[in-house]
């Protein structure tokens, strides 16, 4: 299974206007003109995490990705560790955004294991080939 994403990290949770707060957002439109509006957020529940526990298939292999803004590889892979502890997957494939090119094109994909590191890949075409690999291994 490959989990490409998060759905969404955060979903609202309120919305003030002058004279109004909106806890329940569904069926309601604010109105235009209005001088301020405040969001709060509220953290959704990581999705990847369950997928494993919800899975029929008891050897489902899990494949996560991990979207890093971080300048330090380092940082970056410890995140990757955070993400193996609390989501149990198999693999999970690191990219950065500065290494997405002006066109919005990702390049650079590292491929880690529970051991750590075990592949870096300059393109996506290689970064499906060697995941299929990894699937049917």
């Amino acid at each position: 299974m490959i989990h490409a994403a998060a759905v969404s990290d955060y979903t609202i949770d309120e919305i003030k206007t002058p004279g109004q707060l909106i806890k329940e957002i569904k069926d309601k439109k604010l109105n235009s003109g209005l001088e301020e509006v405040t969001i709060k957020l509220k953290p959704t529940p990581k999705i990847v995490d369950r997928l494993k526990s919800l899975s029929k298939n008891q050897s489902v292999i899990l494949m996560a990705f991990k979207f890093s803004t971080e300048d330090d590889f380092q940082s970056a892979k410890k995140d990757v560790q955070k993400l193996f502890k609390h989501s149990h997957a198999d693999y999970i494939v690191l990219n950065n955004l500065h290494d997405r090119t002006s066109n919005d094109t990702q390049l650079n994909f590292k491929v880690f294991d529970k051991t750590g590191l075990i592949t870096n890949l300059v393109n996506s075409h290689q970064l499906a080939k060697t995941l299929k690999n990894l699937i049917i291994k």
